[in-house]
């Protein structure tokens, strides 16, 4: 299974949000939940190269078992430095979307890849999405053969891993 993860920012006003320590812990959780059913990930960011949050400053005594396990994998730090830019993307290659963060604000230099209507094209497409963001108001309304999972800044993130991976595995039984 070929899961792509879109790294975005919330959007509050004119005033990009910081994701901060809380965002960080979700992505990290998600993606080893992923990472340990032998799902290849591909991260994607705005504008490529790495994502506009990082892992929090500090000695790393307050982080989570998943955020400090990503502090410790090297290979994981190098893809998020190296993300593809939205336009780079081809959803065909992929079984399942993540975002994180689903600005409805054009969020790239060009114009060329919105977040939500990169939502909005996998579900078309069929595909489970899982969307974790903040203005849950700014997703697609009509979801015409896909599936959607919405989860919140309140939503545990193991919560939304696991129901992305049983939507591929049901996907994958039928």
């Amino acid at each position: 299974m070929r899961v792509l993860i879109l790294l975005t920012t919330e959007q509050g006003g004119h005033e990009a949000v910081s994701l901060g320590r809380n965002w960080v812990e979700r992505f990290a959780a998600i993606y080893y939940r992923l990472n340990d059913a032998s799902a290849e990930i591909v991260l994607a960011s705005t504008e490529g190269g790495p994502p506009t949050w990082g892992l929090p400053q500090g000695d790393g005594a307050a982080d989570s078992a998943a955020t400090a396990r990503l502090r410790d994998d090297r290979q994981v730090r190098d893809q998020l430095a190296d993300t593809l830019r939205f336009d780079q993307i081809f959803l065909e290659d992929f079984d399942a979307v993540v975002c994180f963060g689903c600005s409805g604000r054009d969020d790239t230099i060009d114009g060329g890849g919105l977040p939500v209507s990169l939502i909005a094209d996998a579900l078309g497409a069929g595909m489970t999405v899982a969307a974790v963001c903040a203005d849950l108001a700014e997703l697609p309304r009509e979801i015409r053969s896909g599936l959607l999972i919405v989860g919140s800044e309140l939503t545990r993130p193991d919560a939304i891993g696991r129901a992305l991976l049983a939507s591929l595995e049901g996907r994958d039984a039928r």
